[in-house]
């Protein structure tokens, strides 16, 4: 929904870490770049005119020239870094153990099923106990009438 306006992505970021990252938070994107502090975008003639080369690298090449204007630190002199190559990769699919490794991460599903089940039985004994209560309480027989008593309803004189 937000890819693609790098503007609004970035207010949307910076809303989102406001508890966890108190500094600026740049975003860039194929369609451009942008700068936010404190929920609200800050006007930076580096970052609006910033123009990103196509694929992945023009991504991390741009982000790497825009950290290095907004920090106003540049790598010392003698010190190079490795740029990368401009032929493209081959996507790397894990497979094996490594894959599995990580589907098992978080809480197993027999463990979810259980809790599910559990949850469940907890919320219908209530009913239940309710239920067998009332269905072990003896039945209430009316008394045997007494053929004599004085106060019987005889019918109509």
């Amino acid at each position: 929904m937000l890819f693609g306006r790098p503007p609004q992505y970035a207010r949307f970021l910076d809303a989102e870490l406001q508890f966890v990252y108190m500094g600026r938070v740049l975003v860039v994107m194929p369609q451009g770049a942008a700068l936010a502090e404190h929920g609200r975008l800050v006007a930076n003639a580096d970052v609006v005119r910033a123009k990103v080369g196509p694929g992945a690298d023009g991504l991390a090449r741009t982000a790497i020239a825009l950290v290095e204007k907004l920090s106003g630190v540049k790598a010392p002199p003698g010190v190079t870094v490795a740029q990368p190559t401009t032929t493209p990769s081959r996507i790397h699919i894990p497979t094996g153990r490594r894959s599995a490794a990580r589907k098992k991460a978080g809480v197993p599903v027999w463990a979810s099923a259980a809790i599910a089940v559990g949850a469940v039985c907890l919320l219908l004994a209530p009913g239940f106990l309710l239920v067998r209560r009332r269905r072990s309480r003896p039945v209430a027989i009316p008394p045997a009438r007494d053929p004599d008593d004085p106060y019987r309803y005889r019918g109509p004189l």
